[in-house]
């Protein structure tokens, strides 16, 4: 076998040793994921047990003549599939972004670094940056003055 035959079965046998890696954490990290989907879906005033939810969701969703399904699918689930949707979504989320800003506070390099110092500089920053009140342009040919609201008037 030539040079190049050696190198490429040795960078085949790396793919797979990645491959196999990265699916052996994928599996350790949905174990624990699923475990605490049960756990949330049995969590409640209803008194489901252990043997009631895995029962529910694999009967499917049902009519209302079967309590534990009715409850797990009708209110439990999807609750808990948007808590799952909304954490997944807000991984990134330590970046505090500033409304028409350019500019942005990254608080994910701040809480990293450990130094309360260097947060509360990160957070004096940002509440620097946060704008007074919110400009409504009512004309985008500007030829009409914009209409000033104040935070406490929208909300913001």
């Amino acid at each position: 076998m030539t040079m190049l035959g050696h190198q490429a079965d040795g960078a085949i046998a790396h793919y797979h040793a990645v491959s196999l890696r990265r699916a052996l954490i994928l599996g350790g990290a949905a174990f624990p994921l699923a475990a605490a989907l049960v756990v949330d879906l049995m969590i409640g005033p209803a008194g489901l047990g252990l043997g009631d939810v895995p029962r529910s969701l694999a009967s499917g969703p049902v009519t209302v003549a079967d309590t534990a399904a009715a409850i797990v699918w009708q209110i439990r689930l999807p609750t808990t599939l948007m808590a799952v949707a909304v954490g997944a979504a807000d991984r990134d989320r330590p970046v505090l972004y500033v409304p028409r800003q350019d500019d942005r506070v990254d608080l994910r390099a701040a809480i990293r670094e450990g130094s309360p110092g260097t947060l509360d500089t990160a957070l004096d920053r940002a509440m620097l940056l946060k704008p007074k009140g919110h400009d409504f342009v009512l004309d985008r040919d500007h030829t009409a003055p914009a209409l000033t609201r104040h935070m406490s008037v929208t909300g913001g």
